[in-house]
């Protein structure tokens, strides 16, 4: 055996090898751990390696940079970079070995979020396969970048090394990948806030055995029963987030949990009863740290087994089901730091061992059922600093141990029942933030609690609703202050301080409902820049304000009910333009609105009152069309008013009988309501009124009579109703002017008053859906404007300026809006709706369907001429179709279906060239359709149910023989028979029959000389036509035979 001596330089080396590379393996970890520290000494040494930096570069080409993010990534140019800009190790969110120079770690998540959590500097695009260059990353984080639309880019399942992966809220979709089989050596894993992304089940994590974080919060999961499954096959998990992920009832086999390594669990907003997440989680190790089963539907009690869980700090079992009384178990829970038990059903006291919890800092009780004191033990919670226990049933006094808790920030007790005064130890409470005791039964002086207080960092000061007294306390002790509400209390005097207005943090100021009595002038609100509240409602408060003061602040919300603020309309509300919540009722306000308020509250204002004051004149204009307040309240004042618009609302009840102290209406819509009863009387004082809609209510009765007064209506709209009894005659004797006239659907009854035809101005009359029987009126040839007799340009729409919104549903719909009318119509025939907009003077339309009429259609229809529609469906109607009808040039519409119409259609309705709805279905017409005109365009539903009907475009073909009509010369009729073939023709033809035959032939009777006369004639004229015969016939003969 031969031994050779190594050199002792060689020795040296191999004595320091293992300590070289220890140092580089520690080097790289902590680089894979904490990627963000490198050293800057190696950066100027080690460049990047140049495929790894074409590699990044080309994955910045596929990304949109609008914050810059990227801009210390360099170019493609390497002579025209600066050196930091060539190396890539040196570039954001790039990490690289201090050993190797290959790229390990990649961070490029987005860093800024708004107050909704929304990124503001994320990047966009897609993400390149570039990357796969990469083959050292183990630090991917693209978190909050705007990869939306996109699946999991594949190439990623490629980088084997990856033990870092976060790619939450980039907006990736589709299923999750068996491919997260390949990453082996992953160890933190978050897919969350991802809301298209899914997964069947869970058995691609079988191999991530080394996974320590899974965060799949928002993925959806309904489908993978094998969740709780795939905790025992990751023995080294310990962060665990499924929060609302849809979670269902884990499939059988998988209740008994073996992982010994959970510490994290979060299960929020799922729907897991407590059956399916019990028998496993009582297994867990006592290492768990934090549990939230937030809002999963949990029932029953709460188990006592939670007490076993030693190492809790983080409890959450808020907004469920829970019942019965709060375990005493939970004062074993000596690490608990934040416990939330609220929006739940529990009943019983609060135990006294939560003043075992030493360590506790936020408790939360509230919206349960818990009964009975505050213990006194809480005194012993030396850590806490938010506690609510608001919304129970707890009675008895506040324990003034509560004050001497010094780290005490939020405290809110209110909607209980507690009693006595504010502990005066609350004052000491120098951390204290918020302090809410609204509604309870509190009593005592809060002047000189408040003068005794040293708070310094309170900023929330809640108080309604309690019994407290005394004086005005003087609040501009504490500076901090953003919100106070001491309203609906027993408060009096008026001891506020000039300094008031040096509160310039406060946001909120309401003292409503109180006994204060004092003055307010523009000294006490002079810096109150960040008020947005002010109420002072219901107190006995004057306003000394000059008209020409600008406030500092723009007020959302202003309520001075009660107050003293008259006699003036205050000047310096026109400076409030984000005022949306004015209430000033009953404030002595003695003046007329003034021009700008209708610029200042009808800005998306959402209540305005104004009742109760002294306010005359009119309501300007608002300038801004349809929008307006959702509540106006201008009630017990002297007002002009001219519109009333409550339309589309939900009210209920009957009409207020007390229209008479509103004359000067012109304007009154109260339709798409549910209001009933009667149509009150008092409409009879609207003598001015233009416009009155009730449609779609469920009014009932009559058809008040005291409308007669209501001469100016030019609009009456009472369709969709229960009103009974006839159309009165009422109509066509007093209300001349109306242009628009809707009965529709309701129970009215009778024949037709013959005084309707005295509505020369009406445009639309629509009495459908009724019960109306008898014949159709022969004088509708009266309706003046209908049979082109009179305009429009003195009398009726034409020339109204009113501007309220009218809308007529059912088969048409006509909207208005100031100052020029304008129409928006539906005409609806057989399911099938057409729309037309145009000028209301140009829509005429006569709609008499769905009632009981009997006898023809009467010839003197065919008189109206600017008639567009024309609906006489669904009555009795018997006879022919009067040919006259072609003469209604201008119709687009007619409607004579399911009738008992009779005889041939008429060929003149060739002339109705703007027609283009029809319907004569359901009749007993007969014959042939008429060819050759535009009554073949219409498809075969308008003819049906007539049997005896055939031609195009019916099938039925007509027999053979039968008489056709045709129409030549471009549309000309070429027979006209029906149209001359009259009763008076044919009584014409047999007088003149008679006349002629009788007036010859009895002469010859009578007269015996006449009559020789007349026959030697006749035998004259025969024997020279016989001889004529003879010699004409004979020559050719002899010819013929001579030949």
């Amino acid at each position: 055996m031969i031994i050779s001596k190594m050199p002792p330089q060689i020795s040296r080396v191999n004595a320091l090898l293992p300590l070289l590379l220890c140092s580089a393996m520690i080097s790289s970890i902590v680089a894979v751990q904490h990627p963000e520290t490198r050293t800057e000494s190696s950066s100027s040494m080690i460049r990047c390696i140049e495929s790894e930096r074409q590699a990044l570069l080309h994955f910045k080409q596929g990304l949109v940079d609008e914050h810059e993010i990227l801009t210390s990534w360099g170019s493609p140019h390497d002579d025209k970079d600066p050196y930091h800009r060539r190396d890539c190790c040196q570039w954001r969110g790039v990490r690289c070995s201090n050993v190797t120079g290959h790229v390990i770690a990649l961070d490029l998540r987005a860093t800024q979020y708004d107050e909704d959590g929304v990124p503001i500097n994320n990047l966009r695009g897609n993400v390149s396969a570039s990357l796969l260059v990469l083959k050292h990353l183990n630090y991917l984080d693209l978190s909050g970048n705007d990869f939306v639309n996109y699946p999991i880019p594949n190439f990623i399942f490629s980088l084997v090394k990856l033990q870092y992966l976060n790619l939450s809220g980039t907006g990736l979709y589709g299923e999750i990948p068996s491919q997260f089989k390949n990453l082996s050596g992953l160890q933190y894993l978050d897919l969350s806030l991802n809301g298209g992304l899914f997964a069947k089940n869970f058995a691609w994590t079988s191999t991530l055995r080394l996974l320590k974080t899974l965060n799949l919060a928002g993925v959806e999961l309904a489908n993978a029963t094998d969740w709780v499954h795939a905790i025992n096959s990751l023995p080294s998990l310990t962060y665990w987030n499924l929060e609302a992920c849809s979670l269902s009832n884990p499939s059988q086999g998988s209740r008994v949990n073996s992982s010994k390594s959970l510490t994290h669990i979060f299960l929020a907003d799922n729907n897991l009863p407590a059956t399916s997440v019990y028998p496993w989680l009582f297994n867990i190790s006592s290492n768990l740290v934090k549990l939230d089963l937030r809002g999963i539907y949990l029932g029953g009690s709460i188990p006592n087994e939670f007490g076993n869980l030693n190492s809790l700090s983080y409890l959450d079992l808020s907004s469920n089901q829970l019942q019965g009384p709060i375990p005493k178990e939970f004062g074993n829970l000596s690490s608990l730091s934040q416990l939330d038990l609220s929006g739940n059903q529990l009943r019983g006291p609060i135990p006294k061992e939560f003043g075992n919890l030493s360590s506790l800092s936020q408790l939360d009780l509230s919206g349960n059922q818990l009964r009975g004191p505050i213990p006194r033990e809480f005194d012993s919670l030396i850590s806490l600093s938010q506690l609510d226990l608001s919304t129970n049933q707890l009675r008895g006094p506040i324990p003034e141990g509560l004050g001497n808790i010094s780290s005490l920030s939020e405290l809110a007790l209110y909607s209980n029942q507690l009693e006595g005064g504010i502990p005066n130890s609350f004052g000491h409470l120098l951390s204290l933030n918020r302090l809410n005791l609204d509604y309870n039964n509190l009593t005592g002086d809060l002047g000189m609690f408040l003068s005794q207080s040293i708070f310094k960092s309170l900023e929330f000061l809640f108080l309604e609703g309690n019994n407290l007294y005394g004086s005005l306390p003087d609040i501009t002790r504490f500076p901090s202050l953003t919100e106070l509400d001491i309203s609906h209390n027993q408060l009096t005097g008026w001891s506020l301080p000039k300094d008031f207005g040096q509160l310039s943090n406060l946001m909120i100021l309401d003292m409503s409902s109180n006994l204060l009595d004092g003055i307010i002038s523009e000294v006490h609100l002079s810096n109150l820049s960040g008020l947005k509240i002010l109420d002072l409602s219901f107190n006995n408060v004057a306003f000394n304000i000059s008209p020409n003061w600008t406030p500092p602040f723009q007020l959302m919300t202003l309520h001075l009910d009660s107050c003293m603020l008259g006699p003036h309309f205050p000047n310096w509300l026109q400076t409030q333009a984000k005022l949306s919540d004015l209430s000033i009722s009953a404030a002595g306000v003695s003046d007329s609105l003034p021009p700008w308020f209708g610029r200042i509250f009808y800005q998306g204002s959402a209540y305005v009152n104004l009742s109760n004051n002294e306010i005359h004149g009119t309501i300007p204009d608002t300038g801004h069309g349809d929008y307006g307040p959702a509540v106006l309240d201008l009630s017990f004042n002297f007002l002009e008013v001219q519109y009333i618009d409550l339309s589309n609302n939900n009210l209920s009840g009957e009409l207020p009988d007390c229209w008479m102290y509103t004359s000067l209406l012109k304007v009154l819509n109260l339709e798409n309501n549910s209001f009933s009863g009667k149509i009150p009387n008092s409409f009879g004082y609207l003598i001015l009124l233009e416009v009155l809609n009730l449609g779609n209510n469920e009014l009932s009765g009559e058809f008040p009579p005291s409308l007669k007064y209501c001469t100016s209506l030019q609009i009456l709209d009472l369709s969709e109703n229960l009103l009974s009894g006839q159309v009165p005659s009422l109509l066509g004797n007093n209300l001349l002017g109306l242009n628009v006239l809707i009965l529709r659907a309701n129970y009215f009854s009778g024949s037709l008053p013959l005084e309707i035809c005295h509505l020369s101005y009406i445009q639309v009359l629509d009495l459908s859906m009724n019960n109306i029987f008898g014949a159709i009126p022969n004088c509708l040839y009266n309706l003046s404007y209908l049979s082109g007799k009179v305009t429009t340009s003195d009398q009726g729409l034409a020339s109204s300026t009113w501007g309220s919104n009218l809308v007529y549903y059912n088969g048409y719909k006509i909207e208005f809006s100031r100052p020029k009318i304008d129409i928006h119509a539906y005409l609806v025939w057989k399911y099938s709706k057409q729309e037309y907009w145009q000028n209301l003077a140009s829509l005429t339309l006569i709609d008499l369907s769905s009632n009981k009429l009997e006898g023809g259609i009467p010839a003197e229809i065919s008189l109206l001429t600017r008639l567009h529609s024309l609906n006489l469906s669904r009555n009795r109607l018997i006879g022919p179709i009067t040919p006259k009808l072609g003469q209604l040039e201008n119709l687009e519409s007619l409607d004579l279906s399911r009738n008992q119409l009779s005889g041939e259609i008429p060929t003149s309705f060739s002339r109705l060239h703007f027609l283009s709805v029809m319907d004569l279905s359901y009749n007993n017409l007969s014959g042939q359709i008429p060819s050759g005109t535009q009554l073949q365009r219409f498809d075969e539903s308008t003819y049906m149910g007539n049997p005896n009907l055939c031609g195009l475009p019916l099938m039925k073909k007509c027999e053979e023989g039968a008489t056709q009509t045709s129409l030549h010369n471009g549309g000309e009729v070429e027979d006209q028979e029906d149209e001359f073939l009259s009763p008076g023709f044919y009584v014409s033809l047999g007088l003149g029959f008679i006349i002629g035959f009788w007036g010859a032939c009895g002469i010859l009777l009578f007269k015996k000389s006449w009559r020789y006369a007349y026959f030697r004639l006749c035998n004259r004229i025969y024997d020279r036509s016989f001889v004529i015969l003879i010699v004409y016939v004979a020559r050719p003969i002899a010819r013929f035979r001579t030949n």
